[in-house]
């Protein structure tokens, strides 16, 4: 059981321990604050490897293999030394932040965005390795750390092959620390000078986890797992991720591969595939979306445009030339409300027309009968009696039936 040092330690006469940063299958890796105050991770080899001085001395070597590649997300080394119980170590850049699987195993979801840009990164990042002819061969979540600002470091090149002899050498070995989670099918199967496109597979398979939140490779033991990278082609993204977009469920399959002529050709390849594929998504989501306001922006006239000038755009002049709003129109009144309480619709019968006359005729024959009874009467009186009558005045009265 190997166990760390502890916090405290001094290494030589130059560095003290602060506190264990990780561990690996070769060493521990420990961060270490020199005399003059500058801090360093110290990467300390497990001494019962250190006793063997072959693996020793590869283990200095492959080390400053980083070295041989300038770029941001590659960590190198800058010094080496031995403890004073002879076992080797390497002095590296302090990486102020986590691992990508310990993000991945704490429950840490990433959405496609956010997986494309650190496997963008990765492969431009393998990009300046390949070009050096120089693969880590053994790429996966414990070797890419994740800084607050959002950068990525690549770490542990202790199976790298580059284009010294002893590291073809070694290649002709199993990587020592090599994860059988993330172990190509290549490597799997015994074809140990693979290379670059055990990078591109290793990219793929980092996607995979991040999309789907499982390893390509799985079983119950680091055998198992071998077997299944050797034997069982890893399966569909679709169908773990659904929801995943088609376009990287695409790059990711063919990253994934079992035969290396059916990958990308190359870092740059699949990078450029991925940026364009995920600009091309992004300007579909643009088009779709609702337009923006704009936001405050300095104008060089003086103005201030923004949330305070909506509207502004709208001339006085115009303001002028639009019609006054008209004033709401009342309803109409309701029918009954135009006929008078008093009024009773007449019926069928009352409106229908007299057939005895108006009224203008019974007044006319009333008159003639009123003229006809004056008339009689002043000619009684003046003739007096009428002869052969009987004594005494006699008034004849006259009753006309009139209409009813």
């Amino acid at each position: 059981m190997r166990k760390p040092l502890d916090p405290g330690s001094m290494i030589g006469a130059s560095w003290t321990l602060k506190d264990l940063l990780g561990s690996g299958a070769t060493s521990f890796v420990y961060r270490a604050v020199r005399r003059n105050g500058s801090e360093a991770a110290l990467k300390i080899m497990h001494a019962d490897l250190a006793l063997d001085p072959v693996v020793a001395a590869s283990f200095v070597k492959q080390g400053y293999l980083a070295n041989q590649v300038r770029h941001s997300s590659v960590v190198g080394v800058f010094d080496d030394g031995v403890t004073p119980d002879g076992v080797p170590y390497l002095a590296m850049e302090v990486v102020h932040g986590t691992t990508l699987e310990h993000l991945l195993e704490s429950g840490r979801v990433f959405t496609a965005e956010e997986a494309v840009r650190i496997a963008v990164d990765l492969l431009r990042a393998l990009e300046a390795l390949h070009a050096a002819d120089l693969a880590h061969r053994n790429l996966n979540p414990r070797e890419v750390l994740l800084t607050p600002g959002g950068e990525i470091k690549i770490i542990d090149f202790d199976s790298a092959k580059g284009k010294e002899p002893f590291t073809l050498a070694a290649a002709s070995l199993p990587p020592p620390s090599l994860r059988p989670s993330y172990m190509p099918p290549d490597f799997a199967r015994g074809v140990r000078l693979a290379g670059a496109s055990a990078d591109l597979w290793a990219v793929g398979a980092i996607l995979f986890r991040m999309i789907t939140g499982r390893a390509v490779n799985t079983g119950a033991s680091e055998s198992e797992k071998v077997l299944t990278a050797m034997l069982i082609p890893p399966p569909p993204v679709r169908d773990l991720a659904p929801d995943a977009p088609r376009w990287l469920v695409e790059i990711i399959d063919r990253a994934l591969a079992p035969e290396p002529g059916e990958r990308w050709a190359d870092a740059r390849s699949m990078r450029v595939a991925l940026e364009t594929r995920q600009a091309e998504h992004v300007e579909r989501l643009r088009i779709k979306a609702p337009p923006i306001p704009p936001t405050a922006s300095h104008d060089p006239h003086g103005l201030e445009l923004g949330e305070a000038w909506e509207g502004a755009w709208e001339s006085a002049w115009d303001r002028a030339l639009r019609p006054a709003p008209r004033a709401p129109c009342p309803p109409p009144p309701r029918p009954e409300a135009l006929v008078p309480p008093s009024w009773v619709p007449p019926t069928v019968e009352s409106a229908r027309p007299a057939r005895r006359g108006s009224p203008r005729l019974y007044a006319a024959l009333a008159l003639i009968v009123a003229v006809a009874a004056l008339g009689g009467l002043l000619w009684y009186l003046r003739t007096g009696r009428p002869r052969g009558g009987t004594s005494g005045p006699t008034l004849h009265v006259f009753l006309l039936e009139l209409p009813a």
